[in-house]
């Protein structure tokens, strides 16, 4: 073959594949709740899922700040990514946590899209936070009666039974959990390192009414607190906001470097609450995690 004709043909290759690489593509928040809430009448038709109260009772044994002994864990990448790239690799192991709500007859029962979770592991090993899984570990906090199932779903709508919580940290603000696969496999994070401060991090979270959201920043500055290594925080400048809770951090490989945790304002005259200057962005470095898994 001419030298010019395999020089074209690879050519085309490469600017066909830059084209499907930067297609946009468009979520469409008012059906995907539709689309979840299909997909979760499917699930029940042939298992129905464990109601609240009893994922609070299978959970009631979950490890209080012990480690799971797991040790296999993929290496992290160490390939460089682009934004779109990463976005791409990352979306579909950044998960919805739903919940079923009642609407007793006053309206439609409804699915709430409250939270964010991370696969870490293709058979069905999550974290999020523990304040997002409270109401499962906590046994003596009451439950919303409008609250009838939480569970998780991915981009595409489709649902995950939560089976237990096998392990938290109320300090560290991080909660492990298994998900029923059926079979399937998840599209698991990678378990990277701390990150560095000014180390270049990435977001993709569900803050309210916005699923899959994208964000970027760097890490301002990584704190602790009276030698607690529990209360670690990486704070970041990439934004995130209700909803976002459980999020990933991850570098610039897509390796999971922290979890979303918590907002922070911070105000010219505090006790008024009043002229906002600055919101302080909190995650839980992956070193607690690992702690908790390893």
């Amino acid at each position: 073959m001419n030298r010019k004709i395999i020089l074209a043909f690879f050519a085309a290759l490469i600017f066909f594949a830059a084209q499907a690489q930067t297609k946009a593509r468009f979520v469409e928040y008012a059906s995907l709740p539709e689309q979840i809430m299909t997909s979760l009448i499917e699930a029940q038709a042939e298992q129905p899922y464990a109601s609240l109260e009893s994922l609070r009772a299978i959970s009631a044994k979950a490890l209080d700040s012990k480690s799971l002994e797991l040790k296999d864990f993929a290496k992290p990448a160490k390939k460089t990514m682009s934004a779109p790239e990463l976005v791409s690799s990352v979306r579909e192991g950044s998960l919805m946590v739903c919940k079923y709500k009642r609407g007793f007859g006053a309206y439609d029962d409804f699915i709430l899209v409250g939270a964010t979770a991370v696969a870490i592991s293709d058979d069905g090993l999550c974290v999020t936070n523990y304040h997002v899984m409270q109401a499962i570990v906590d046994q003596g906090q009451g439950m919303n009666p409008q609250d009838s199932l939480m569970f998780v779903a991915d981009l595409n709508g489709k649902t995950y039974e939560i089976e237990r919580v096998l392990a938290y940290n109320q300090t560290a603000d991080l909660a492990v959990l298994k998900v029923d696969t059926n079979k399937s496999k998840l599209s698991a994070f990678k378990l990277g390192d701390d990150a560095v401060v000014g180390q270049h991090v990435n977001t993709l979270t569900h803050p309210e009414g916005m699923p899959f959201y994208y964000s970027e920043g760097v890490v301002a500055c990584n704190a602790t607190y009276d030698g607690d290594q529990w209360e670690n925080r990486t704070e970041i400048t990439a934004d995130f906001g209700v909803g976002s809770s459980g999020g990933p951090v991850f570098d610039d490989y897509g390796n999971l470097v922290a979890i979303v945790s918590s907002t922070q304002g911070v105000y010219a005259e505090n006790q008024q609450g009043r002229d906002l200057q600055m919101v302080i962005k909190m995650t839980i470095p992956v070193s607690s995690l690992k702690r908790l898994l390893q």
